[in-house]
């Protein structure tokens, strides 16, 4: 299946004031359309979201860089974008995978979800993200890898 790179690097945006005294805002991103209930939600891409430099203190990233066909580029608008801290998940691979394949998922592409186009474990994970960010911390909650990366 050939990806659409401008349908891919659409993601689901939600801005949501945490704490209104002190102005924190959190940005959070998802592939999935279901947010409203913590904010206000729309389609952006990834790659220009569209607010200022150091707008968010946090930036949530869960689930959306395997989507997404130049990832460096999308880590390099979620720095722009923060000004502290940015939490990032993809699947871990490839125990993502089998776990995909062992719930009878995906099974012609042995568990290889059609729709991710980058696959990572911890090391080349934490490569990338070395690029644009100081990574804190890399957990591997199953089957996810999860990071905490700041400025």
């Amino acid at each position: 299946m050939d990806a659409d790179p401008k349908h891919e690097s659409l993601v689901s945006v939600v801005v949501r004031v945490c704490n209104k005294e002190q102005g924190r805002r959190l940005l959070y991103m998802s592939t999935e359309g279901v947010l409203d209930r913590l904010g206000r939600a729309y389609e952006a891409d990834i790659t220009s979201l569209g607010f200022r430099r150091g707008s968010f203190e946090l930036v949530l990233c869960l689930e959306v860089l395997e989507h997404v066909p130049h990832p460096l580029a999308a880590l390099a608008e979620l720095r722009r974008v923060t000004s502290r801290y940015c939490l990032i998940s993809v699947p871990h691979e490839p125990f993502f995978r089998l776990a995909t394949f062992l719930r009878g998922k995906h099974l012609r592409q042995w568990g290889n979800h059609p729709e991710h186009l980058s696959r990572w474990g911890p090391r080349s994970f934490r490569a990338l993200l070395s690029r644009s960010f100081h990574v804190q911390e890399l957990q591997t909650p199953f089957p996810w890898l999860l990071a905490l990366c700041e400025q």
